[in-house]
């Protein structure tokens, strides 16, 4: 019998070939970690998709925020830094991967 539950895997996959950008937030760091690992074996390492955290150093992290801008990178995976106002360019999709702590996270 098939399973009912959702793929996020897949979903978050199918985003990797639109236009814009699709920003996932997660729960933690190590959600957002894990979310992007997955992707990447199922879609192959070059996937356009990164996490973003305070653990990425910070070259890095505007690296990643660059590509969103250039069209290179489709989905960013933050736990909460781009709920800040970092300008990546033309965000698409909100997606939120479990349940935000309050109102203010999800709005």
């Amino acid at each position: 019998m098939p399973s009912l539950s959702l793929d996020s895997v897949e979903i978050i996959g199918s985003y990797l070939l639109d236009e814009y950008v699709t920003v996932v937030f997660t729960r933690s760091t190590n959600t957002a970690e894990e979310l992007v690992r997955a992707v990447k074996t199922r879609y192959g390492e070059d996937a356009p998709i990164a996490s973003h955290h305070h653990l990425i150093p910070k070259r890095i992290r505007e690296s990643i925020e660059e590509s969103a801008r250039a069209g290179k990178l489709k989905v960013i995976v933050p736990p909460r830094t781009l709920s800040q106002g970092i300008d990546i360019g033309l965000v698409a999709r909100v997606v939120h991967l479990g349940l935000p702590d309050n109102v203010r996270e999800f709005y």
